[in-house]
């Protein structure tokens, strides 16, 4: 087999035919620039892409279950859905991990109270109460907001301290 070195007449070489065809012609298209510009069509407008909404509701809804039913309602969404729906398995890890987080603080104020109640109940009620309701108006916040979040189909991270990571959360993939 014969080797050419690539070149202008390689492809002469290669197909006989090509030496034979006729001279290509080519048009240029110039623009005048002083004159004005041809109208641009625009594109037609793109109709809105329809959503199904049921994820974020109920990524919505394992947040805001916290705030009356403890960490049911998130458990449930997370073992129903942890197949189906990445985005639903994270809301839910997540609402489950600030539940169980709230509960352990709650826990140690109660701790905090038996152990001033050791001393006097008023003393113990004085410092528990407010330090739990602090806790829960503090957390009740965050989880409004984070649901409100879920619910645009957007992210939001709550502070490490009240979030402990306890169930596996890994980021939904859009």
């Amino acid at each position: 087999m014969e080797r050419h070195p690539p070149g202008p007449d390689t492809r002469a070489r290669r197909w006989p035919a090509a030496r034979q065809a006729q001279p290509v012609t080519h048009t240029h298209h110039e623009f005048d620039v002083t004159g004005p510009m041809p109208a641009m069509q625009a594109a037609p407008p793109a109709e809105p892409a329809a959503r199904n909404h049921s994820e974020e509701l109920l990524a919505m809804v394992g947040y805001l279950g916290v705030i009356f039913f403890a960490f049911l309602p998130a458990l449930v969404i997370f073992l129903l859905t942890r197949r189906s729906s990445a985005y639903l398995r994270f809301h839910a890890a997540r609402a489950v991990n600030l539940s169980i987080t709230l509960i352990l603080f709650d826990l140690s104020a109660f701790i905090v109270g038996l152990m001033l109640a050791l001393d006097t109940v008023i003393l113990s009620l004085s410092v528990a109460l407010p330090l739990a309701t602090a806790l829960w108006l503090t957390a009740a916040c965050y989880l409004v907001r984070t649901a409100l979040a879920a619910a645009r189909g957007e992210d939001y991270d709550p502070p490490a301290w009240l979030c402990v990571q306890m169930l596996h959360q890994a980021a939904p993939t859009s």
